[in-house]
């Protein structure tokens, strides 16, 4: 993969040598990951030194999701794993894309919890995805095309939504407290 200049020396070789058990561990780390999903999941950076392309922050939790989809036999090469990364991607943007076509107009099917992941959003689940989809129909569909915008929505919703929840169990407390409202 180097011109000869790159490979004529000791040190020059000794340096291929270690970037090539940087790609070996990271492409192990990996294939691990698709074997057991508690092994530790691979990294923006583990990716980068299995020299797999188009991993970043943003898609990195979709990519590791098509990873621990797979038995350790389908992620232990480099083409198997960069597909899987090609994979993670369109699933990430197409996922991201339906959450900005929701906030441009709530008619639009809603987001679930699975495309908050896919897109790389944490802190979505079940009891908290009705404040977050609010918070992003409150917004234009430009304010919910990136990762950043989505994610800061998301962190808002769960704000909203623990609030509502206390006011719920507090009311249930005592009904001296506020009484919830519908939009509680």
């Amino acid at each position: 993969a180097v011109a000869k200049t790159d490979a004529d020396t000791v040190p020059e070789v000794q340096a291929l040598a270690d970037s090539g058990n940087t790609t070996a561990a990271a492409l192990e780390k990996i294939a691990n990951y698709a074997d057991l999903n508690t092994n530790p999941a691979p990294t923006v950076q583990d990716y980068l030194d299995a020299g797999i392309i188009g991993v970043d922050a943003a898609n990195l939790a979709a990519v590791n999701a098509k990873v621990d989809a797979v038995a350790k036999v389908d992620a232990d090469t480099v083409p198997e794993v960069q597909a899987l990364a090609d994979a993670g991607n369109t699933t990430a943007d197409t996922a991201l894309e339906k959450i900005a076509n929701y906030a441009d107009s709530n008619t639009n099917p809603a987001p679930t919890v699975q495309d908050y992941l896919d897109a790389g959003i944490t802190g979505v689940d079940a009891a908290n995805l009705n404040a977050v989809n609010a918070k992003v129909d409150a917004v234009a569909k430009t304010d919910a095309d990136t990762v950043p915008e989505v994610q800061a929505l998301v962190d808002a919703g769960n704000i909203t939504a623990d609030t509502a929840l206390a006011k719920i169990a507090n009311y249930a407390d005592s009904n001296t407290n506020p009484a919830p409202t519908v939009q509680d």
